[in-house]
């Protein structure tokens, strides 16, 4: 329990307490508590202060002035306690004019209920110390108020405290320009200027500080400044008792400064001062420099028409020449294009063409075995297999050549070169395509010196002998032959291939890596072949720094040459 107030009717106790404010009713001994549920105004609010006064309730508590309504038992904030420099309303007491003194942490204030007014009162008008005690107040008979502080009692009447009337004028008292080298003052003290006084600047010097003072020496440090700066400022602006004002990069102009006070009870000074604020514009900012900048923008335009005239006409044959440059590329890219287009038909048409014919025979010998399994001959049996083996192994390879060819178009094979000994690598070809050779009863000879050696990747290697020996077996008719040469020439390696098939004529030989011109030849044995794996030995030969070349005469034979570097120490 804070404080105890007998209600006008005396059945009625209003009492303060740390969770809100409680009404008792003495007659039915019951109570209603306005705060934690009843009254969110008073939720964990501490009250500390209550009066009656024409029927509102004025309830002073931790957070603030409440107003409490009697008769239509309504609750209001009135002010927040930080309007009155406290949060805590320890007491309060009203004088005969309605006005109610507030006891707080930080003084006394007056709160005129009917204007809302306020001023408060501080050690600096008076008092012996600033925080009074919750709860710790009174009024007597005479109209003496009384509050009580932490170091005593604080007694006063309310119609004796005096208000300050006096009106001091204001005066300018300085005018401070900032630069580079410090500040330098432009205004001598003792020289109050008037409303025709001048202050020249320039641009230069558009940052400044002006100070002024008013001669009102009660209670000075509450006295209150205005000031505005006409130009730049669309309202007074309120310094508190700061009594200077600075500005800084305003810009160029006519301005005009006045400054205006109150005293420590808030009453206007007797008169406001002011100066004019002239800025002079910068050099570049002057008319006359302005139109002398125009003048030699004309004569410049002038030129500059004269010399664009001459580089239009200059612009306008390089651009012809450019449009015939730019006209050939796009021929250049139609024809690319075109051929684009053709390589992708051929080779859609070497897949359907080429895979079709092996599934086929695979399908027919798979279906002889099917049904007519039992009644074979042992030997049409093993033919047979033979023949579906042979078939699915060329299947294999055209699927190999097809997915190599495909990496090297979508930059997509990676190049792993080491030194490589080619008396093994080719003989590693021959164990898997030598089985051809001995079907169709063709002679393999081989003359590679031991240890000679090339740099070159191994898979690509491999893919490039495996697709030549092949061509040149299935070109090569029953009991024919076929040799392979290796020799050393300066930094290259010289690796040949030679058949004595059936050989190319000179228009085919023209064709022969061309995609968009490459034709399905069958072998001597009627071999299926999609001219693919040639075109796939050209690439890998090349990007590994080398080079490939035919030599061929129709019913003679064929022979391909590979060039490749020479191993690296």
């Amino acid at each position: 329990m804070n404080y105890i107030l007998p209600g006008n009717d005396n059945n009625i106790l209003w009492l303060g307490t740390n969770n809100g404010l409680v009404r008792f009713d003495i007659l039915n001994s019951s109570f209603t508590v306005y705060g934690n549920g009843q009254g969110e105004l008073l939720r964990s609010n501490p009250v500390w202060a209550l009066q009656l006064h024409e029927g509102y309730l004025w309830i002073g508590a931790s957070e603030g002035l409440l107003r409490f309504s009697v008769g239509a038992n309504k609750l209001e904030r009135v002010r927040d306690g930080a309007d009155f420099g406290s949060k805590v309303i320890s007491g309060i007491n009203i004088d005969s004019n309605g006005e109610l003194w507030l006891s707080t942490t930080r003084g006394i204030t007056r709160y005129n209920p009917y204007t809302g007014d306020s001023k408060s009162f501080s050690i600096e008008d008076g008092l012996d110390w600033n925080t009074y005690t919750p709860g710790a107040f009174s009024a007597n008979v005479s109209g003496t108020v009384a509050f009580g502080g932490i170091h005593g009692l604080t007694l006063f009447n309310p119609h004796k405290i005096l208000v300050n009337t006096y009106r001091s004028p204001v005066v300018i008292t300085g005018f401070d320009v900032f630069n580079e080298s410090g500040m330098l003052s432009l205004l001598q003290p003792g020289l109050p200027p008037d409303s025709s006084r001048k202050i020249i600047l320039t641009h230069a010097q558009d940052n400044f500080r002006v100070s002024f003072v008013t001669f009102n020496f009660r209670f000075s440090g509450k006295n209150r400044y205005f000031y505005k700066l006409e130009g730049v400022d669309a309202d007074w602006r309120d310094a508190g008792n700061t009594n200077s004002a600075t500005y800084s990069h305003i810009g160029s102009g006519e301005y005009v400064f006045r400054v205006k006070a109150k005293n420590n009870d808030m009453k206007p000074m007797a008169n406001e001062a002011s100066v004019i604020i002239i800025i002079h514009p910068p050099l570049y900012a002057t008319l006359w420099f302005r139109l002398m900048l125009l003048i030699a923008g004309v004569a410049v335009i002038a030129g500059a028409y004269y010399l664009r005239v001459s580089n239009l006409k200059k612009m306008q044959i390089k651009l012809e020449t450019e449009v015939e440059k730019r006209t050939a590329e796009l021929q250049d890219s139609e024809r690319s294009l075109k051929q684009v287009n053709a390589t992708k038909d051929k080779f859609f048409s070497i897949i359907a063409h080429d895979l079709r014919s092996p599934f086929q025979a695979l399908i027919s010998y798979s279906n002889i075995i099917n049904t007519e399994f039992d009644s074979l001959p042992e030997e049409e049996k093993k033919g047979i297999t033979a023949h579906i083996e042979y078939v699915a192994r060329s299947t294999y390879d055209l699927l190999e050549n097809l997915l190599k060819w495909s990496f090297t178009q979508t930059n997509k094979m990676v190049i792993n070169p080491s030194n490589i000994d080619l008396f093994f690598a080719v003989n590693k070809v021959l164990r898997i395509s030598g089985q051809s050779a001995k079907i169709k009863n063709i002679s393999v000879y081989t003359e590679i010196p031991v240890g000679l050696t090339v740099y070159a990747d191994a898979d690509m290697l491999e893919t490039i002998f495996r697709n030549l020996l092949g061509n040149a077996i299935k070109f090569t008719h029953q009991g024919g032959s076929v040799t392979i040469k290796a020799a050393e020439h300066a930094e290259r390696v010289a690796i040949s291939i030679a058949d004595t098939g059936v050989g190319m004529s000179e228009e085919r030989l023209q064709e022969l890596f061309q995609m968009e011109k490459s034709k399905s030849t069958s072998g001597t044995a009627k071999e299926k072949g999609s001219g693919l794996g040639l075109l796939l030995c050209k690439e890998f030969t090349e990007m590994q720094s080398g080079s490939l070349e035919v030599a061929s005469q129709l019913n003679t034979g064929t022979t391909f040459t590979i060039r490749l570097p020479r191993s690296k120490e």
